[in-house]
């Protein structure tokens, strides 16, 4: 049956079409994240090298409370999201 199974890539019929649209998702997400990563790191190369010891100690303040920030949108998003997705089902 076509998509019942994760375990396996391929069946007799050819690829899982839900497997390889997954494993495209994965893939540009992994792109995503290694660009966001090598700007940030550019960025704060960048930094160093250009703003004097006060400019660069309130951007560093300043990244680290953005990135936590982030970090807890992106957690109570997930679980706000999460718990819509099962009340819809329960109901």
């Amino acid at each position: 049956m076509w998509g019942s199974s994760d375990l396996t890539d391929v069946t007799a019929r050819g690829p899982n079409p839900d497997s390889v649209w997954k494993r495209g998702r994965q893939l540009a997400g992994i792109i995503d994240s290694a660009l966001s990563s090598f700007a940030t790191f550019v960025i704060g190369v960048y930094a160093v090298q250009e703003l004097n010891s006060e400019a660069l100690a309130t951007y560093a303040i300043a990244f680290s409370a953005i990135f936590l920030l982030g970090s807890f949108h992106r957690v109570s998003s997930s679980c706000r999201t999460r718990r819509r997705w099962s009340s819809f089902h329960l109901s």
